[in-house]
């Protein structure tokens, strides 16, 4: 189950076996205040969060907290998130604190 994202919106699911990605973020700009919580993702595509909201400010990155991401290395964790990291025009994906294991049981950690 994919979850696209086009305006102010919350996505709070369990998202999973997605050929592309699990929740796509839409190239808007402006202040959209997206967040993305509480969530486990598994068996997706490329990525679990594809950002491709154009960068305008702090107001247009992304929160995606609290989410499980199949594991807490953070260096995984990253690589399955696409955004200014990898295209450095896109908002920001903010994804700490994320939880240890999946929703609701998780406790939240951060990357050391």
């Amino acid at each position: 189950m994919k979850k696209e994202v086009t305006s102010q919106d919350s996505v709070l699911k369990v998202i999973y076996n997605n050929t592309q990605y699990g929740v796509y973020i839409d190239g808007l700009t402006g202040a959209a205040w997206t967040y993305v919580r509480e969530n486990n993702f598994s068996n997706n595509g490329s990525y679990d969060i594809y950002n491709n909201r154009l960068y305008v400010d702090a107001s247009t990155d992304i929160t995606a907290t609290y989410n499980w991401f199949g594991t807490t290395d953070c260096v995984i964790i990253r690589s399955r998130i696409y955004d200014s990291e990898d295209n450095a025009s896109l908002s920001t994906v903010n994804f700490e604190p994320f939880i240890d294991s999946p929703y609701p049981a998780g406790a939240p950690v951060s990357c050391p």
